[in-house]
């Protein structure tokens, strides 16, 4: 969703590279390889992060009560959402 005019990552799946780098629900994207993220929707944020397996992103996020951003690098894999909730 986007609050405050950033993308706030929602829901971090399991055995995904965001579960991965410690990205918690509540962190803002602020900005993806050099492009500050600011105002942009989730469908512009996405198309940004999706590319080619194995190619690496680089996204940092402002977490909610920590004063520097948290910048990781991530190499984009093919993630499979779950379809229907399972435990």
């Amino acid at each position: 969703s986007v609050q405050s005019g950033w993308v706030t990552v929602q829901r971090v799946f399991p055995h995904t590279p965001a579960e991965g780098a410690g990205i918690q629900e509540g962190d803002r994207i602020a900005q993806i390889d050099t492009t500050s993220t600011r105002g942009f929707n989730t469908s512009q944020v996405q198309n940004l992060l999706l590319g080619t397996p194995g190619t690496k992103v680089r996204v940092s996020f402002q977490r909610p009560g920590v004063g520097q951003p948290i910048t990781s690098t991530f190499t984009r894999a093919e993630i499979h959402i779950p379809a229907v909730q399972y435990a």
